[in-house]
C-alpha cells in the first residue's frame, strides 16, 4: 500500500523569503520525485512548469525594461555593444534567452545611427552576411546571431 505525502511535509518545503525561488523549486522537485503515483507526479510537473514560467516572465520583462532604458540614452551601436557584453557575461543558457529581448528593446528605443546602419543597408542578405562575419568566431554564435538580428531591425525597417 502506497503512502500519501503528509501535508506537513509539503508545508515544510515552503521557502523562506530569503531563499531564491530557483533553489526552492529544485528542492521541491528533488523531494517530490519519490512521489506516490503518476497523478501526483503530473500535478508536480504542472506546478513546477507554472513556477518556472512565472519566474521567466519576470526576468524577460526586467531585461526588456533595462533595454528600453539603456536605448533611450544611447545609439544603436552602443545598444549592440552592451547586448554583446551582457551575452559574454552569461553563465547559463537562460541568460542567453534574455539578452535578445534586451537588444530588441534597446534598438527600438535608441537613436537611429547612420554609421551603424551603413553596415547593413541594402538587403537582408547583406545584413545576414555582416552578422555572420561578426558572430562566426564567438563562443556562442547562435545567441550572437539573435542579438545582432534584433539590433539591425531598425536599420532594415528604415531602408524599406
Amino acid at each position: 500500500m502506497r503512502r500519501r505525502p503528509s501535508s506537513k511535509l509539503f508545508a515544510a518545503r515552503v521557502p523562506p523569503r530569503e531563499r531564491s525561488s530557483r533553489a526552492w523549486v529544485g528542492g521541491l522537485l528533488a523531494a517530490e520525485t519519490r512521489s506516490v503515483g503518476w497523478q501526483h507526479m503530473i500535478r508536480l510537473i504542472l506546478t513546477f512548469t507554472l513556477v518556472i514560467s512565472q519566474v521567466a516572465c519576470g526576468a524577460i520583462q526586467e531585461e526588456i525594461e533595462a533595454g528600453a532604458e539603456f536605448g533611450a540614452t544611447h545609439d544603436l551601436d552602443a545598444c549592440l555593444s552592451e547586448a554583446l557584453a551582457r551575452l559574454d557575461s552569461c553563465d547559463s543558457p537562460g541568460c542567453e534567452v534574455l539578452v535578445p529581448g534586451f537588444a530588441r528593446a534597446c534598438a527600438e528605443a535608441a537613436e537611429y545611427s547612420a554609421s551603424f546602419c551603413n553596415n547593413v543597408s541594402g538587403s537582408i542578405r547583406q545584413a545576414a552576411s555582416w552578422i555572420h562575419s561578426r558572430c562566426k568566431l564567438r563562443a556562442n554564435p547562435k545567441a550572437c546571431y539573435k542579438v545582432h538580428q534584433q539590433a539591425v531591425k531598425p536599420c532594415l525597417q528604415a531602408g524599406a
